[in-house]
């Protein structure tokens, strides 16, 4: 249900942004650097909102990639902007060192650990006003402003332990284990303000603040281990919901745009 009113949402957006086209309207394509701040930055070897009941993010520097779509009205420099973006962000690296820190203590248990840390992707589509002041042919400054949608998606936490050997009463042994956490995809309201400038008409430098909004870290996590000893097998599955506490994901962009 959820998942059906955010589409239903983003739909009137898009058509709303596409009843101010015009023949003059102005495709950017923009890529840069996505730096969080606050909670959504936060976080250590001591935990953070994807593993436990921490609110802190340890999300680390990302990148970005997206589209700004900008409508001009009848007033001068004045336009109504539509911008979708993809926005990735890994772990920052205190929260890399733990779990590279956790790696080096499994493979001193078991002959073969593999680990995929979890990163966060956000796709906000946001509508708005842009304003751009020329100076001159070759220079503008522009402000701008945006509210809209975010879809959260966080990549599986994946850790699988396999161990092997010879034991002299039972003869050969193997074992092996697989915890995943899989993430449910959250929504929320978001906004966006910005500033940058417009070189020759075609060229952007912008910096940006995202607030995307709060949403609850959940979905449902699996443990399944396997065991043979002496050509007997035994096999254990559990799997259970979490819900941990609500992440705020904050960050600001710089991107570089140029003109389509």
């Amino acid at each position: 249900m959820k998942n059906k009113k955010f589409y239903a949402i983003l739909a009137a957006i898009l058509l709303l942004a596409c009843g101010y086209a015009t023949a003059q309207t102005q495709t950017y394509l923009n890529l840069g650097l996505s730096l969080p701040t606050g909670k959504f930055a936060e976080g250590d070897e001591d935990g953070f909102a994807l593993v436990d009941e921490s609110k802190e993010g340890g999300a680390g520097v990302g990148a970005t990639l997206g589209f700004k779509f900008k409508f001009p009205t009848k007033a001068k420099g004045l336009g109504v902007l539509l911008s979708v973006d993809g926005i990735y962000n890994g772990l920052n690296s205190d929260v890399k060192e733990a779990f590279e820190d956790m790696r080096d203590e499994l493979e001193d248990e078991v002959q073969d650990v593999t680990l995929r840390k979890p990163n966060y992707i956000n796709v906000p589509v946001l509508l708005g006003l842009n304003y751009c002041y020329e100076a001159n042919d070759n220079l503008g400054i522009y402000g701008e402003a945006g509210i809209g949608l975010d879809a959260r998606f966080i990549t599986k936490f994946y850790l699988e332990l396999e161990d092997s050997g010879n034991d002299s009463y039972y003869g050969h042994y193997s074992a092996k284990e697989t915890i995943k956490y899989k993430y449910d995809p959250a929504f929320a309201f978001a906004f966006q303000l910005g500033a940058g400038v417009l070189i020759n008409n075609k060229f952007t430098i912008g910096l940006n603040f995202y607030n995307l909004g709060s949403a609850k870290v959940k979905g449902k996590a699996t443990d399944k281990y396997q065991e043979t000893i002496g050509g007997d097998s035994y096999t254990d599955s559990e799997k259970e919901n979490f819900k941990f506490k609500t992440l705020s994901t904050t960050m600001v962009l710089l991107r570089f745009g140029i003109r389509l």
